[in-house]
């Protein structure tokens, strides 16, 4: 007799985290007076496994004025959650910059 061989398991699957809702900081127009033409802030955060925001934090900033617009919008996005192994799973350390432009 003949086996057919079993088909191999799929080990290791992983699908990051995508953004489905990424909503815009309003710029803080008190923070015009102090501003550069372009103003940039760096964030850092974690996406849950239910595609939340947590632990949001900045990482780093050309003017701190600009800083809670920044994750004040953040805190708005929406993800797929990342998934391994078709689990969803937290996806830690991920960066955005966010960049405000001069009105």
């Amino acid at each position: 007799t003949t086996q057919t061989p079993a088909p191999a398991p799929v080990i290791g699957e992983l699908i990051e985290a995508r953004p489905v809702e990424q909503i815009d900081p309003v710029y803080p127009f008190n923070c015009a007076p102090s501003a550069q033409g372009v103003e940039t802030v760096t964030v850092a955060f974690t996406v849950t496994s239910t595609g939340r925001i947590a632990g949001e934090r900045v990482a780093g900033s050309t003017n701190a004025c600009f800083d809670e617009a920044s994750l004040n919008a953040l805190r708005r996005w929406r993800y797929e959650p990342r998934t391994v192994d078709g689990v969803a799973k937290p996806a830690y350390d991920q960066i955005h910059v966010f960049r405000f432009e001069r009105p």
